[in-house]
């Protein structure tokens, strides 16, 4: 009787270091997932770094598209004052050879 226990108690420890084997390789497979998820983080913060790049220079590009939009509207302001004063040479062209 005593033999059987100790029998039944031997393959409990077996199956406890089976079970402790089995954890450990868990455990393994966790920190491999830890560090994936850690390099993930890196291409992510690095993305973002790329983003917010990306968004400064559209600002600088927006400012260079607006400048060159305050240009274009000054030299339509001259392309109009050189209309008019280009309109009253005609009248007054007209009226000298009239």
């Amino acid at each position: 009787m005593r033999f059987d226990l100790l029998r039944v108690n031997i393959e409990l420890l077996k199956v406890k270091f089976d079970l402790l084997r089995v954890n450990i390789e868990l455990l393994k497979v966790k920190f491999d997932l830890l560090r994936v998820n850690v390099e993930l983080l890196k291409v992510k913060f690095d993305l973002l770094r790329i983003n917010f790049n990306s968004f400064r220079l559209n600002i600088k590009l927006l400012k260079v598209k607006c400048e060159a939009l305050r240009f274009n509207v000054e030299l339509l302001r001259v392309k109009c004052h050189s209309c008019l004063i280009n309109h009253e040479n005609y009248w007054c062209i007209l009226g000298k050879a009239m």
